[in-house]
């Protein structure tokens, strides 16, 4: 029931980073692409270099990027890099997002139905 969890009842899907990180740099295209697979799903907020959400910033992180907070269950601070390629790591982000939605959309969250029960 966190105002920041949710946003017109979709899960609200943070991103903080810089344009500066080389590990943003990785990251941010990413997110990008797997938030585009949900669209109308989830509340995407894409804050690369701005001020916008810091206090949810603050509330994940001591400072370092990049950062994801999905619907204030899940965060990670720092690139999946270190899981995978791209595609991995697009392919967790997305299933975290399938948890959050409730496995909708359906052609995105089917295919992704052994991680989504590794979460």
């Amino acid at each position: 029931d966190d105002d920041v969890c949710l946003e017109d009842g979709k899960p609200v899907i943070y991103y903080f980073g810089t344009s500066e990180c080389p590990f943003c740099q990785w990251q941010h295209p990413v997110v990008v692409d797997a938030m585009d697979r949900f669209e109308g799903y989830v509340s995407f907020k894409d804050n690369t270099d701005t001020d916008n959400d810091l206090d949810v910033f603050f509330r994940y992180s001591d400072g370092g990027v990049p950062l994801i907070v999905a619907g204030c269950n899940y965060f990670r601070v720092g690139a999946g890099g270190s899981q995978g390629d791209e595609d991995s790591d697009r392919d967790v982000i997305s299933a975290i997002a399938c948890k959050l939605t409730g496995g909708k959309p359906g052609e995105v969250c089917e295919e992704l139905e052994g991680i989504i029960n590794e979460i």
